[in-house]
């Protein structure tokens, strides 16, 4: 009988939180924010390994407003997604990124610097933050943090024009 409860309670506690699971997906805009921050991430650990501060220098002054507002946006997605823990939420997978690119830095020292010269060249050059995340994407850049897509909201049914009379 106990457990049969338990099994019942677990159940019902799941069924509450589907609808806080489900907005823990990220709308595409927000996933491109949280790529963007990824890409960034990296940088600044092979900046830091291979002592390229001035190219990383380069590349936040070229594309400041992008990165300032993948900072927001990403920062949006966790207040949305997690309420009031979103602020906490937002800094842990801050924390999670920096460390997760600096254990692969450690893992790829030797070939870190060569592998990521070309890398860097192009972040600084890119036109946009599309085409930052588009490299985030082509070149695999870890993610440690990576929600489902939401699902497309279904577009209004038009509805038809009001007569004057």
């Amino acid at each position: 009988m106990k457990k049969s409860r338990i099994w019942l309670a677990g159940v019902a506690a799941l069924a509450l939180a589907a609808p806080a699971i489900a907005d823990t997906c990220a709308f595409p805009g927000e996933r491109a924010a949280l790529e963007l921050n990824a890409l960034q991430s990296h940088l600044a650990v092979v900046a830091i390994r291979c002592q390229q501060d001035a190219t990383y220098a380069s590349f936040v002054r070229r594309h400041q407003a992008d990165l300032t507002a993948a900072g927001r946006t990403a920062q949006t997605h966790f207040r949305r997604a997690y309420g009031g823990q979103g602020a906490a939420r937002y800094n842990m997978y801050s924390t999670e990124l920096i460390n997760a690119h600096d254990q692969e830095a450690q893992r790829f020292e030797g070939f870190l610097c060569r592998d990521n010269a070309a890398l860097y060249q192009q972040a600084v050059a890119a036109p946009n933050a599309a085409e930052l995340v588009r490299m985030a994407n082509t070149t695999n850049i870890l993610m440690t943090y990576e929600p489902a897509v939401c699902p497309a909201t279904p577009a209004r049914a038009a509805r038809p024009a009001r007569r004057q009379r």
